[in-house]
């Protein structure tokens, strides 16, 4: 399996080699890396489903175990924001405040909207 990657792992590397000697133009780098990613990647994980065992990726104890992890992790992240006083109530834009100060990532510092103080 090792092997099948190694093109793809070449085509990364002399993308990234050719580009910092200056061999090829970073955007002649960045179409090896959009040939790797949207071409190689997807045809190596193709190939890899189709000869792998289907019966042993489609474990039942072994998904009934990572479902039941993630319910309980899903448990505790909201009792853990329910102590710190984290909600997630819907409000209008302009009069949403976070009970504690966290900076939205999502807005410029110029955004009109949602602007925590």
């Amino acid at each position: 399996m090792v092997a099948k990657l190694v093109p793809v792992a070449f085509v990364f590397l002399a993308g990234a080699l050719f580009a910092r000697r200056g061999i090829i133009s970073s955007e002649t780098s960045k179409a090896f890396s959009e040939f790797a990613f949207r071409f190689l990647i997807p045809a190596f994980l193709m190939e890899s489903l189709y000869i792998a065992d289907l019966r042993r990726v489609f474990n039942l104890p072994a998904l009934g175990a990572y479902a039941a992890t993630a319910v309980v992790s899903a448990g505790v992240i909201a009792a853990v924001a329910q102590l710190q006083g984290i909600t997630a109530e819907r409000r209008p834009c302009e009069s949403w405040r976070p009970a504690r100060s966290i900076p939205p990532m999502w807005q410029s510092p110029s955004s009109p909207c949602c602007s925590v103080t």
